[in-house]
């Protein structure tokens, strides 16, 4: 096989730090020029097997141009996400007899397009460079992405393990390029820049939007102290005299930063160097040991002001005091720091904004960086932007951070950009000491801000009796990615006699979102739910149970899709599954089997589910429409058929819900068949109340009849109980239990109703039969009047191709006649000339004569 390999970092019409972003790629300047530290490494073990190598870092503004015509055996092209049409382009002008691309995108599209493109032999992905050489000689397909008949073909390979058995990186293979850092850019010049990489992946929760994780694992994989000591000497011998580390968090093993740290200080090894890393993974301590070893400053993510935004959807950890701590001790100790921050991620509101900009006036950093949020392909972000619209630009060019690819719910793109423009107003203005212009855009802001109102969403729950669930659910609130100002929690306590009063208090006190609380004498959940929905001030209500644990990101599904769905009739139930506590024995995993309590298994993502899919444990609709096209029925006193049955009257009116698997929450609740029988019994007795006021509702409800058909033959059968045991038949016996007290009751207070459960089905039945002939005559009378439509259009079609064949005839009439004219001209014409010819032939004759 070819043994020449050639690894190819295109060149950029503008800068690009390539190996940022995990390695998607982010907006450079022309003052940063990182090394391709990947494929330094990829090269450096491709040596090391005995293949050709050399790199070519044709981004690097100092490097020749490329031939293009060279003759190539193995080409690597680096692929990034905001170049990715020109690293293509570039890729597919090469000649090399087998083409690979290299890249850390995450988005099968992406990679089938660009494969398709160049025609590439496949993607390589990942860190495991042993895999990644035996890909490119052809003995193993892991760690590539290939297309196979049209088919994308992913084969991953196992993580890096054995990370102190790789080569040293070669940076003799980059030749006579320097690079440059701006942060480090003071110093000494005699001193060379690079960069090193000491561990890979990251485990922390902003891999929501953050794509390192994609492109490295969640799990942090180290090299050990001695290993990068090796490095750093290594470096130091070449000149190199300061570093970035490219770690994602570099100081996420403090263990190891300490060696690193003290064998770098033990073997006077001279480096000023900077690094990325977390403010709650360095305390003081550490601080000042990494500054004896060289360190001169830090970037770190703090990437909102709100605290609540902060802890609760990004860097969880982390508060304002843990920040503020920081910057203390690193401008104590002397160190530089530079803040990172992300503006217009999916929670941001005006509100989060203006919380931003006070902490940034608290803390006024020296140096600090806002970007755009950026959904990247592959992450959850990129998959929610895509779900509810918040993109706004296809091109990927533009991907880069430094533009507005992406709105979020609450936030436009115009939004978006006058924060960022009053942000760096704002910087400029106490850089300068400019204090009258601080004090004007803050006004402003402050002034924008005050225009939102909250809460947006009101959270509704009936709770009794259960103080210890009611708890956990609200503990899970507490936890919601959605900001708590864009929501509320209004609870109605249904006669409560436990410790509940004292839970609601204790939240009161508490909790980061806006609790109120109401008190009623028992009336069941139907009568709690409309007292709730008076009281809630939020555009759109979700209701819940207190036994349900919504899961952190449950909230803003709601919102974010209420956002993308702004018509009044729009509605969304969310996913509902057991809790991890309720024990999955014989008679739940069969419950599941049926819909008896949920019906998830069936649905499909974003289809609409009708009336049977009104589950008020995760459902959420606008306000408005609800009070104005009906409330619960409070005849319903428990948590039976209330829910569906103001479902189908709702529906009747146009609602729609629409299934939303993204929006999950768990039941917490104890599931026996000894309970469940007590609620079929409850279901059985409340069908006979739901069908006497909605009796139309069996037309949309063929289960239901046939529930009840069922009952009267389990009534019929006095030995049914003691022959069958099956879940199936004692769950219908006790429905048959429960409709047959109802029906007696009914009876009791109004002889007119019927006396049993025959007479019962048998109206039922008749109107039925009743519904049908209606039905049907409706459908005759249609089907006349469709005949008599379609003997009318008949006759219209008639008359048309009459008319049509008319014309036809008229017009080849027409042309006949028109020829005709036109031969008649012709004659004329001839004549005319013949008429003026005769005088001169005349003369003619007569000058002969003469």
């Amino acid at each position: 096989m070819p043994s020449a390999v050639t690894y190819f970092v295109p060149p950029t019409d503008t800068p690009l730090a390539r190996d940022m972003a995990g390695g998607q790629g982010f907006g450079g300047s022309e003052a940063m020029q990182l090394p391709p530290l990947d494929g330094i490494w990829l090269c450096t073990c491709l040596r090391e097997a005995g293949l050709d190598t050399r790199l070519v870092d044709a981004s690097h503004p100092d490097a020749p141009p490329v031939d293009t015509e060279e003759l190539l055996d193995i080409a690597i092209v680096e692929v990034q996400l905001p170049s990715l049409t020109g690293d293509l382009a570039f890729a597919g002008s090469l000649r090399a007899s087998a083409l690979w691309l290299r890249s850390s995108i995450d988005e099968e599209d992406v990679l089938r397009d660009a494969l398709e493109v160049t025609g590439a032999r496949g993607v390589l992905i990942g860190q495991n460079y042993a895999a990644l050489v035996a890909a490119l000689r052809g003995e193993a397909h892991a760690g590539t992405v290939r297309l196979e008949d049209g088919v994308l073909v992913r084969c991953e390979a196992p993580p890096l393990h054995d990370t102190d058995a790789l080569p040293l990186p070669d940076r003799t293979l980059t030749g006579d390029l320097e690079y440059r850092y701006p942060l480090l850019d003071s110093v000494e010049s005699s001193h060379r820049f690079t960069t090193i990489k000491t561990s890979w992946g990251c485990p922390f929760s902003c891999g929501y939007y953050c794509p390192y994780p994609l492109g490295e694992g969640e799990r942090g994989i180290f090299r050990s102290a001695e290993h990068v000591l090796a490095e750093l000497e290594q470096m130091a011998h070449q000149g190199y005299g300061s570093f970035l580390t490219r770690d994602a968090t570099f100081t996420l093993s403090p263990k190891r930063i300490r060696a690193i740290c003290e064998g770098m200080i033990e073997r006077e090894l001279d480096f000023t160097w900077w690094c990325e890393t977390r403010i709650d993974l360095c305390d003081r301590d550490l601080l000042e040991l990494m500054q004896r070893a060289g360190l001169r400053g830090l970037n770190v993510g703090i990437e909102t002001g709100d605290p609540d935004l902060m802890s609760n959807a990004l860097k969880t950890g982390l508060d304002h005091e843990r920040i503020e701590t920081f910057v203390r001790d690193a401008r104590e100790i002397g160190l530089e720091f530079h803040i990172l921050c992300v503006l217009g991620l999916p929670c941001e509101t005006r509100e989060t904004v203006r919380k931003s900009f006070r902490f940034l006036d608290r803390l006024r950093p020296e140096s600090l960086n806002f970007t755009f949020a950026t959904p990247y392909p592959g992450t959850k972000y990129a998959r929610d932007a895509a779900e509810y619209g918040w993109n706004l630009e296809d091109d990927f060019e533009k991907h880069a951070a430094n533009h507005v690819v992406a709105r979020s719910i609450f936030l436009d793109e115009d939004e978006l950009r006058f924060a960022m423009d009053r942000i760096w107003r704002f910087v400029g203005a106490y850089r300068t000491g400019d204090e009258a212009t601080c004090t004007a855009v803050r006004a402003e802001v402050e002034a924008w801000a005050g225009e939102a109102t909250w809460p947006w969403l009101s959270v509704l729950i009936p709770t009794y009796d259960r103080a210890d669930k009611l708890r956990a659910c609200l503990q899970r609130l507490a936890q919601q990615t959605l900001p708590p100002h864009c929501f509320e929690v209004v609870v109605v306590d249904d006669g409560s006699s436990d410790d509940t009063q004292a839970v609601l208090a204790e939240f009161a006190e508490s909790a980061p979102f806006a609790l109120r609380a109401y008190r009623q004498d028992n009336a069941g959940p139907a009568a709690a739910r409309n007292r709730a929905l008076r009281e809630a001030g939020g555009q759109v209500v979700l209701y819940i149970g207190d036994d349900i644990l919504l899961a952190p990101e449950a909230l803003q599904h709601h919102v974010a899709w209420h956002r993308a769905h702004p018509e009044d009739h729009m509605a969304m139930v969310g996913r509902v599954d057991w809790a991890k506590n309720v024990r999955r024995d014989d008679f739940v995993r069969w419950l599941d089997t049926t819909n008896l309590q949920f019906d998830f298994e069936h649905a499909t993502h974003g289809e609409s589910r009708g009336y049977g899919g009104f589950y008020t444990s995760n459902l959420s609709l606008k306000r408005a429409f609800h009070l104005e096209h009906g409330l619960f029925d409070e005849d319903f006193r428990h948590a039976i058929w209330e829910d569906i049955e103001l479902g189908y009257r709702l529906c009747e009116q146009g609602l729609d819900i629409v299934y939303n698997s993204l929006a999950q929450a768990w039941h917490d609740e104890v599931v026996t068949i000894e309970r469940f029988e007590k609620r079929q019994e409850l279901v059985g007795y409340y069908t006979e109340l739901v069908l006497r006021k909605n009796p139309d509702l069996l037309e949309r409800s063929e289960s239901t009849l046939d529930a009840v058909r069922r009952s009267r033959d389990l009534l019929r059968d006095t030995n049914a109980n003691e022959r069958d045991e099956r879940f199936a038949a004692r769950l219908d016996l006790a429905f048959a239990r429960g409709l047959e007290r109802a029906i007696t009751e009914s009876h009791a207070r109004d002889a007119s109703c019927p006396k049993d459960l025959d007479a019962w089905l048998r109206g039922l039945e008749a109107n039925n039969a009743r519904r049908v002939r209606e039905l049907r005559d409706a459908i005759d009378q249609l089907r006349r009047e469709f005949a008599n439509v379609c003997a009318e259009v008949a006759r219209l079609t008639s008359e048309r191709q009459q008319l049509e064949t008319q014309h036809a005839c008229d017009s080849r009439l027409l042309e006949v006649q028109r020829r005709r004219i036109a031969r008649l001209h012709d004659s004329l014409r001839a004549l005319e000339q013949q008429r003026a010819a005769r005088p001169i032939l005349f003369q003619e004759s007569y000058a002969r004569g003469s």
